[in-house]
């Protein structure tokens, strides 16, 4: 299970961070991917999902988020 989520950047660097994380087997966060983007849109979402799908390669996988706008848009795209 990964769980997906973007949050807001402030101060001296604007934008927004987008990441992937998972548990490893010992329960620790491990990160399996991150970008800095612009704006959180819908556009910045659908490419950062295909470029985690092609890292993963053919790898099944269930995302947890918090339903934001930009994911429930993008996931069922990226996941067919």
């Amino acid at each position: 299970m990964l769980s997906v989520d973007g949050t807001y950047l402030s101060g001296l660097y604007q934008g927004t961070l987008m990441a992937v994380i998972t548990l490893d087997a010992l329960n620790y966060l491990f990160d399996i991917a991150y970008t800095i983007v612009l704006e959180e849109t819908k556009e910045e979402w659908l490419w950062f999902l295909n470029m985690l799908q092609e890292c993963l390669g053919g790898l099944k996988y269930v995302i947890m988020s918090d339903r934001n706008e930009g994911l429930l848009y993008t996931v069922p795209k990226v996941l067919v």
